[in-house]
């Protein structure tokens, strides 16, 4: 099951990291949408807090990398209270609103 887990932070350090990891390399992607950005990995799972769990190990590695790497020092988080959409097999998808807090 593909998620999308939503993101905020300074838009210019989130633009240059959307370029810097694929799904194919690293097991997820982010994505940016209308400057909404998201995390969206294939996680077999319907358990929302296993995907905010696997989410927030992702953001803490898109955080080192990005000082190490791209020289950003400002972090990104999980949005808080913003829906974590889970998209089926056949593009359709479901929103499934949770409490994300990882301030």
């Amino acid at each position: 099951m593909m998620w999308q887990i939503y993101l905020t932070g300074d838009k210019q350090s989130l633009k240059r990291i959307v370029d810097f990891f694929s799904l194919d390399r690293d097991g997820f992607e982010i994505g940016n949408e209308n400057d909404q950005f998201y995390i969206k990995a294939d996680w077999e799972t319907d358990d929302v807090n296993k995907v905010r769990e696997e989410a927030a190990k992702i953001v803490s590695r898109i955080n080192g990398v990005a000082k190490l790497f791209l020289d950003i020092e400002k972090n990104i988080q999980l949005v808080e209270s913003k829906a974590v959409r889970k998209i089926g097999e056949e593009s359709n998808s479901a929103a499934v609103f949770i409490s994300l807090s990882d301030r």
